[in-house]
C-alpha cells in the first residue's frame, strides 16, 4: 500500500525554498499537505524588506541567471513575473558609512566581472588581488581539467580543491581584520 493509498496526509514544517518545494511535490503526488511558517510571510531567508526607503532583496545570490532551477521554481508558484532577470549583473552595496556597485561588463566570462572587482571600493587593494588570485586559479584549474565543469558536483570540487595547486589556495578569505 503506497501513502496515498492510505489517505495519510503530510505535515511540512518551515515555508522556506525547501519547505515550499517538498509541500508542492507531495501535493503532486496526490497526499494532502499542511505547510507551517512561523514568519508572516514564505520564502524563509529569501525576501524582500525596506529599510531606509530602499528595497531589499535578500537572497538574490539565488537569483542568478544561471540558476535555471530556481526560475522554474518561481514559474511553478507563479510568482516569476515579479523577479526580472537583469541584462547584467548590477547589485548596489551599501554599508551605513559606504557604498560601492557590483556591475558586469560586456566581456565573456569569466573576465566580465574583473573590472567590477578591481574597482570595488569596499576591499582592500589587498582582498581584491586575493580574488584576482582565486578567479586566476579557477581559469588555469578549468584549463588544466577539462573535465571539471560549472556542473561538477560539490564533493567533485572539494576533491579538486585537494589535489590540485591551482585551486588549492587555503586561507584566501578571512573574516579576520588585521
Amino acid at each position: 500500500m503506497t501513502l496515498t493509498e492510505a489517505r495519510r496526509s503530510v505535515v511540512v514544517v518551515g515555508g522556506g525554498l525547501a519547505g515550499i518545494s517538498a509541500a508542492i511535490e507531495l501535493a503532486e503526488s496526490g497526499l494532502p499537505v499542511t505547510l507551517i511558517e512561523a514568519r508572516p510571510w514564505l520564502g524563509g531567508a529569501t525576501c524582500s524588506f525596506v529599510r531606509r526607503g530602499l528595497i531589499i532583496d535578500n537572497g538574490q545570490h539565488m537569483f542568478l541567471r544561471c540558476h535555471t532551477a530556481y526560475r522554474e521554481f518561481l514559474a511553478k508558484i507563479g510568482s516569476v513575473i515579479g523577479a526580472p532577470i537583469q541584462d547584467r549583473l548590477d547589485v548596489p552595496v551599501l554599508t551605513d558609512s559606504r557604498q560601492a556597485r557590483l556591475r558586469r561588463s560586456s566581456l565573456p566570462a569569466p573576465l566580465h566581472m574583473l573590472r567590477a572587482v578591481a574597482s570595488y571600493r569596499l576591499l582592500t587593494i589587498r582582498q581584491r588581488a586575493k580574488v584576482a588570485l582565486v578567479a586566476a586559479s579557477l581559469l588555469v584549474a578549468t584549463s588544466l581539467l577539462p573535465a571539471v565543469t560549472m556542473s561538477a558536483s560539490a564533493p567533485g570540487w572539494a576533491s579538486l580543491a585537494r589535489t590540485s595547486p591551482a585551486v588549492g589556495c587555503s586561507g584566501t578569505w578571512s573574516a579576520r581584520r588585521r
